[in-house]
């Protein structure tokens, strides 16, 4: 059940050292950093020494485009054609290893914070991603969940278009 993992994930922006040490107090110390900006040049490694930090890098591609809402859009009706169109091989490359960190982490529950510089485009699109392949969920669903963890978070076209892009490499490459 989707509802299961959400106690071992928080989501939001690029931490604060006050939020560093929250996090450490409520034991998430794996960091999934996809903000594009170097922890370890902006806190030091002795800032970071009690956390596991993942750090991966690509554009914000999902905060700009048209969000969903409304039962305006069918997500039947988007593919991932638009995401290839918007992002680079280096990024998409990227996105997919962030996500597979992710879905490694929802497998051992290990506590997780999922971040980018604003919490609203990137963050949400990656742990989005990793809940729809891990719970097997609707998207409607994910969307509630990713909503109840940052009420911030802003899912897109393009995020939509990202996620079946990323069930669409994830099964090519688990595929022999």
């Amino acid at each position: 059940m989707i509802y299961d993992g959400i106690q071992h994930i928080k989501l939001a922006k690029l931490p604060s050292p006050e939020k560093l040490w929250e996090l450490q107090t409520e034991g998430f110390n794996h960091l999934v950093n996809v903000s594009g900006i170097d922890l370890f040049q902006l806190y030091g490694a002795e800032g970071l020494h009690s956390f596991t930090v993942k750090q991966y890098s690509f554009k914000d591609v999902f905060s700009k485009s048209p969000q969903l809402g409304g039962g305006i859009i069918d997500f039947a009706e988007i593919g991932e054609h638009a995401y290839i169109a918007a992002s680079t091989v280096e990024d998409r490359q990227s996105f997919y290893w962030a996500v597979i960190d992710v879905l490694e982490n929802l497998k051992t529950q290990t506590p997780m914070f999922v971040f980018c510089h604003q919490g609203i485009g990137r963050s949400p699109c990656v742990l989005f991603a990793a809940l729809a392949q891990w719970y097997e969920a609707n998207y409607s669903q994910v969307f509630k969940v990713i909503k109840f963890l940052n009420a911030h978070a802003v899912i897109t076209c393009l995020s939509y278009s990202a996620v079946k892009w990323f069930a669409e490499e994830f099964n090519r490459q688990s595929t022999p």
